[in-house]
C-alpha cells in the first residue's frame, strides 16, 4: 500500500470518530448535593424553681402530755404538717410551755403565738358569750353538739366566727368533741333535789351558779386538789370531767357514788384558733388542709372518748363505787333553773341572744328525730 493512501485512511478515520463523538448524547450534569439541615439550636435549661415559702406557726394547747385530748391535739397538727408538704409547720406546745395555761387565746392576741388549740371556754374571760359555744347546762349533748358546730350545716360554727372575728380572731373549726361529764361523785347517796341543798360540792362556771341557785354550798378548788378536799371534807361532792380522767385521777377511792346524766355538762369544745391576719397569709390550699384536719378529727375524738368512758364506767363499777343516773327530778330543776340563767343572760347580750336561741333551736331540731 501506497504512503498516501495511508495517510488517506488516518485521516478518514479521525473524521469518522470526531462525527460520532459529536452526535453521541452529552454526559449528564451531575446532582447537586443536598444542602445539609441547619442543626437544632439546643434547649436552654430551666432556671431551677425558687423554693416554696415554709410557714412556721408557734403553737400551744391547753393540755398536758398523755391527756386524751392532748393526743387528739397534736395528731391534727401532725397530719396537718405531713400533708402540707413543709410548706406549713406547725410547733405545737403542750400547756404552760410558751403562755401559761388557759391563756393561749391571749398568747394569739399578743402575738406570742400563732395558733391556738384550746376550748371555748378558756376564751371566755375575753369573750363573755363563749359560754354558751362551751358547755351550756341543759343543753346540746356530744353527737348534737357536733352537729352544730360542722360548718355549713348548724349555725354553731357560723355564729362563733362571726363573733371572734369582731376582735380579729380566726376560729379555723371545732376538732374536738368531748363525751358528758359525770354528774357528780359524791361521798353522799343523792335521792332527790331536797340532797342537793346544803350538799358542799366542789363546781365551776355556769354549772356552779345555777347548782347555787338549787341550794347547793358551792365552791372551787383547783382539779389537783380535789382528792385532798375530798379526804379532808372539804366537800362531799364535787364535778370533774368524764369517766375517764376523773378514774385516772383517782377519785374512785374519795367518792362511793358515782352519778351520771348527760344535762349539767353535756358536752364541751376543742377548736383552733389564729388571727386574721395570720389566716391570711396562708395560701387557699392550705387553709382548706387546716378545716378538713379539724373537722375530721371531730368524729374521731368522740368515738375513741365514748369506747374509753364506756371501760373506764366499769371500772368503777368494779372498784366498788355505786354508779347510777342522777335522779330525775335532779335533772329536771336543774334544767328549769339553767333557762331561767342563760335567758337572764341573753336579756342582755344579743350575741349571747343569738347563740343560746340557735342553740337550743337545735337541740330542738335534733331531739324531734330522736339524735340524742
Amino acid at each position: 500500500m501506497s504512503k498516501k493512501l495511508v495517510i488517506v485512511l488516518v485521516l478518514l478515520v479521525i473524521l469518522i470518530a470526531g462525527s460520532t463523538a459529536a452526535c453521541a448524547k452529552p454526559a449528564p450534569t451531575p446532582a447537586p448535593a443536598p444542602t445539609p439541615a441547619p442543626a437544632p439550636a439546643p434547649t436552654p435549661t430551666p432556671a431551677p424553681a425558687a423554693p416554696a415559702e415554709v410557714i412556721k406557726w408557734a403553737a400551744q394547747c391547753q393540755t398536758t402530755s398523755g391527756d386524751t385530748q392532748n393526743i387528739a391535739q397534736h395528731r391534727v397538727a401532725d397530719n396537718i404538717n405531713s400533708l402540707a408538704n413543709g410548706r406549713l409547720v406547725i410547733d405545737l406546745q403542750d400547756g404552760g410551755a410558751i403562755v401559761s395555761t388557759g391563756k393561749e387565746i391571749d398568747g394569739i392576741l399578743d402575738g406570742s403565738l400563732d395558733c391556738a388549740f384550746t376550748p371555748y371556754g378558756f376564751t371566755q374571760s375575753l369573750f363573755p358569750v363563749a359560754e354558751v359555744f362551751a358547755d351550756v347546762v341543759g343543753g346540746l349533748t356530744p353527737s348534737q353538739m357536733m352537729y352544730w358546730y360542722t360548718e355549713g350545716v348548724g349555725e354553731g360554727h357560723d355564729i362563733a366566727t362571726e363573733y371572734y372575728g369582731e376582735k380579729g380572731v380566726k376560729l379555723v373549726h371545732t376538732n374536738c368533741i368531748l363525751t358528758s361529764e359525770i354528774w357528780c361523785h359524791s361521798k353522799k347517796e343523792i335521792k332527790s333535789v331536797a340532797d342537793i341543798k346544803g350538799l358542799k360540792m366542789r363546781c365551776s362556771g355556769a354549772g356552779g351558779e345555777i347548782l347555787a341557785s338549787m341550794g347547793a354550798a358551792t365552791t372551787f378548788v383547783p382539779g389537783a386538789e380535789i382528792y385532798e378536799s375530798m379526804q379532808r371534807g372539804v366537800i362531799d361532792a364535787f364535778e370533774y370531767d368524764s369517766a375517764t380522767p376523773n378514774w385516772n385521777m383517782g377519785f374512785q377511792e374519795v367518792a362511793d357514788y358515782v352519778y351520771v346524766g348527760a344535762t349539767r355538762a353535756p358536752s364541751a369544745i376543742g377548736t383552733m384558733f389564729v388571727m386574721e391576719d395570720t389566716w391570711a397569709e396562708l395560701p387557699d390550699d392550705i387553709k382548706l388542709l387546716l378545716i378538713e384536719e379539724n373537722r375530721a378529727n371531730m368524729p374521731h375524738y368522740l368515738a375513741t372518748l365514748i369506747a374509753s368512758d364506756g371501760v373506764h364506767l366499769q371500772k368503777f363499777k368494779d372498784y366498788g363505787n355505786t354508779v347510777a343516773p342522777i335522779p330525775d327530778d335532779v335533772n329536771k330543776e336543774l334544767v328549769r333553773v339553767a333557762k331561767e340563767y342563760f335567758q337572764k343572760k341573753s336579756a342582755g347580750d344579743p350575741w349571747y341572744d343569738k347563740a343560746y336561741k340557735s342553740l337550743m333551736n337545735w337541740k330542738e331540731i335534733c331531739m324531734e328525730q330522736g339524735i340524742y
